[in-house]
């Protein structure tokens, strides 16, 4: 069941399950236990039946059927000519590059970011934001806040804002790591910078649920 990132869901038991059998209440058990991985690193929360749904009926062995949410999330690293773009894995665990959008109008930016979540059925887009080493926020920053404001009614799902600094240094590095000539890194830094910085992103929020 999809929602919206940590967004608790409640969930009732369907007509049929009133009296469940034990095959359904087996199977609701093999479903929750098959998505552990979204409880431990996902964007997650838990559910349970509350008493009124247990005392309509309900087998007590029912009551911890659970409803997982989870989100992918696409990850943007805006350039003056370019747009690289990573998104998440469904369970929020990895993240990859996808592709680099060409710049040529704002109108062409929206379409191919509507395209993008639609695609990957993302729930949130992350945007990185170029701050300066000494955490201000210069005129670089300044323009892709503008621009995060005029997208944010167009898409149609939440953006966030993360800071990107050194995620270019970092994608560079792994290209050079990887072997690939300094001649093609052109067209793959800016996917990998976006890589780079939703891993961080990602990252954060893990710790943030640990502690």
């Amino acid at each position: 069941m999809r929602g919206a990132l940590g967004q608790a869901v409640r969930v009732s038991p369907p007509a049929s399950a009133r009296s469940p059998t034990r095959e359904w209440a087996l199977s609701h058990r093999l479903a929750v236990w098959l998505d552990i991985p979204r409880i431990l690193f996902g964007d997650t929360r838990v559910v349970a039946w509350d008493s009124a749904d247990r005392s309509s009926g309900a087998a007590k062995h029912d009551v911890h059927f659970v409803a997982m949410t989870h989100v992918r999330v696409l990850a943007l690293d805006f350039g003056d000519k370019r747009i690289g773009v990573a998104a998440s894995d469904p369970l929020g665990i990895t993240a990859q590059p996808v592709t680099t959008i060409t710049r040529r109008s704002f109108a062409d930016d929206v379409a191919e970011i509507r395209a993008l979540i639609a695609d990957k059925e993302a729930g949130i887009v992350l945007v990185g934001l170029p701050r300066n080493m000494d955490d201000s926020l210069g005129p670089k920053a300044q323009e892709v806040m503008a621009w995060v404001e005029k997208l944010r009614p167009l898409l149609g799902v939440p953006i966030e804002m993360e800071d990107e600094r050194l995620t270019t240094v970092e994608a560079q590095e792994r290209l050079k790591l990887a072997g690939v000539p300094a001649k093609r890194w052109k067209e793959r830094v800016d996917a990998i910078a976006a890589q780079v910085l939703l891993e961080g992103w990602l990252e954060a929020r893990r710790r943030t649920r640990r502690d």
